[in-house]
């Protein structure tokens, strides 16, 4: 009865129906949502910071790659007081504006690069008519396949962790996060090495 009734139920002209169930679903548990208390991120921070807490493991570095104006940042000090947070945003007028935000702020560092898999240079693209936005990437197909718009672009450099970590003489880094609009793959294929030599926490 079950099997019959799971054959029906997946037939190909229900399949928009179920699209959509699904994608309510995911609205429903948050998974749709960019709002941090919605989606999920703040309660992973809170229970992270009580684990780091519980270590006793000393300042906790995190690194916040794709930090835009510094929202995760400030979520990350609101729950860890021993935490110093490494900022990376390459978009230059987004950049002064997170740099602008944490200046009084000792335990934040804003870096004007990007990440990647190696050091050199790449071209970060944005909507043309924007002074910074959240959908920056440097993925030009960013904005011919996901957000099509008139772009503008421009110079960044780039690192990758294995070389921040060196230069910085970091050793153990708590917490990575991550958010480049699609070049993840590369900020971790430029982790590789951290990551092996136990380095990198989560």
């Amino acid at each position: 009865m079950i099997a019959r009734l799971l054959s029906l139920m997946s037939r190909v002209e229900f399949q928009p129906f179920w699209r959509w169930v699904y994608r309510i679903a995911l609205g429903g548990l948050g998974h749709m949502s960019a709002e941090p208390s919605l989606n999920g991120e703040r309660r992973f921070l809170r229970e992270w910071a009580q684990i780091q807490t519980g270590l006793g493991a000393g300042r906790a570095v995190v690194l916040d790659i794709g930090a835009n104006e510094g929202d995760f940042a400030a979520d990350v000090l609101a729950v860890l007081d021993d935490v110093e947070v490494h900022c990376f945003e390459p978009n230059p007028e987004t950049g002064r504006r997170l740099a602008a935000r944490y200046e009084d702020e000792p335990r934040v560092r804003v870096n004007p690069v990007a990440v990647g898999s190696e050091a050199g240079m790449l071209e970060l693209h944005d909507y043309s008519g924007e002074q910074g936005s959240t959908h920056a990437s440097l993925l030009p197909e960013t904005f011919v396949d996901i957000y099509p718009a008139e772009t503008k672009s421009v110079p960044v450099t780039i690192t990758s962790v294995d070389d921040y970590l060196a230069d910085k003489g970091i050793t153990r880094v708590a917490l990575i996060k991550v958010d480049v609009e699609g070049f993840e793959q590369n900020v971790f294929a430029g982790m590789t090495q951290s990551v092996a030599d136990g380095r990198v926490d989560a």
